[in-house]
């Protein structure tokens, strides 16, 4: 789990195979090793190399036997609770696909609209979040505010840099998350993370926001700035993906939780620093919350059935509050909300009546989320 240098701009995803470490487990890969299986199978067969194997009851010649528990390995690893069997590289593969797809997108002039046919029978897309794009006058003005807030780069500096990847040792701190006792947590943040990576850079390429440094000589980030996209964050959306989702599975019943109290503060650190380092504009952190914090509520829905209706997520910068306010956009917005008109989906809840597209989508997710929720219960 220490290797997750692929993450650094969401781009290089070689660091997922350090979850396991599976280029070598416990040196398996070692010519060595090798050369002693060899070795061992032949000092230990013997005379026996070529001889008919004694049959179990009911085992058939070239297939492997079921064990005395009745338990079909086979028909296991292809199950929903199977999925809890697999690799954790194999599972979050395998989930992130399902979740990918029922998401559809659709560009309304700058405005994006994030869209699921997982909760229509029929299989119709609904709107779960749109995100308008600010105006090149909007990101003028936050350009001051990116060149402000530079002052504070020699103080956070070391976070900065710790936090190009994910942050996981700051959030097994807070949570003490370990392969031990959480290992289905770290599974699940694995997926939502994988999950929120492929629909954040879906945005940005569709809106194309211009980057700090394109405003001002004056901004000079710390290091070369990403070749893509400002807005939404990836590293504020990944932030509140993780505060978000850790909330969920320990029961925090509001934002005065001390837990949810400390998730949240450093889900705002870290995006904050993003814009301290040059990178990004508040604006950029603010749509982050947002998607990060629907993505989860998504997902959760997605994961337990019969929760409660969906309410859509919109996201709208007027420039009215140029600082970043996690509390502003970590929610639905209200239908009286100043600028949270967007058309058709405004002020609408999405019934989930049951899951419209295969359950059979959604079974693994469910699985590893009960898991999850299980470890801290």
């Amino acid at each position: 789990m220490a290797n997750w240098e692929g993450w650094e701009g969401w781009e290089g995803w070689e660091g997922w195979e350090g979850w396991e470490g599976w280029r070598s487990p416990r040196g398996g890969g070692s010519g060595g090793n090798v050369a002693a299986l060899l070795r061992g199978r032949e000092l230990t067969l013997g005379g026996q190399m070529g001889a008919q194997w004694r049959l179990r009851p009911g085992q058939v010649l070239g297939r492997a036997p079921v064990p005395a528990t009745g338990k079909d390995p086979r028909k296991a690893l292809g199950s929903a609770g199977g999925i809890l069997e697999v690799s954790q590289i194999a599972r979050a593969r395998s989930i992130i696909f399902d979740l990918c797809t029922d998401v559809d997108f659709d560009v309304r002039g700058e405005t994006f609209v994030l869209m699921t046919r997982a909760f229509d029978r029929a299989g119709a897309a609904q709107a779960i979040c749109t995100i308008a794009r600010p105006s090149d006058a909007n990101f003028a003005e936050q350009a001051r505010l990116v060149e402000a807030w530079a002052v504070l780069r020699p103080e956070r500096v070391p976070e900065i840099l710790d936090q190009m990847d994910v942050p996981m040792g700051l959030w097994a701190s807070v949570m003490d998350l370990n392969s031990t006792t959480t290992p289905h947590t770290l599974a699940l943040i694995d997926v939502c993370i994988g999950f929120a990576a492929h629909v954040v850079h879906r945005i940005k390429h569709s809106l194309g926001t211009a980057r700090p440094v394109m405003f001002s000589p004056y901004i000079q980030p710390i290091r070369p700035t990403p070749r893509f996209g400002a807005l939404p964050s990836g590293h504020a959306t990944e932030a509140f993906v993780v505060s978000e989702l850790l909330k969920k599975l320990i029961g925090c019943r509001d934002s005065a939780d001390s837990a949810a109290k400390v998730l949240d503060a450093y889900a705002e650190r870290i995006a904050t620093n993003r814009v301290v380092a040059g990178f990004h504009f508040p604006v950029d952190s603010m749509a982050g919350c947002m998607l990060g914090t629907c993505l989860i509520d998504y997902v959760q829905r997605l994961a337990t059935p019969d929760a409660v209706n969906f309410s859509p997520y919109q996201f709208v910068y007027t420039g009215a509050n140029p600082e970043f306010d996690p509390e502003v956009w970590r929610r639905p917005p209200k239908p009286s909300d100043a600028g949270a008109q967007l058309g058709d989906i405004e002020g609408k809840s999405i019934v989930v009546a049951g899951l419209g597209s295969d359950h059979a989508k959604t079974s693994s997710l469910s699985a590893l989320w009960e898991a999850a929720a299980n470890e801290w219960r």
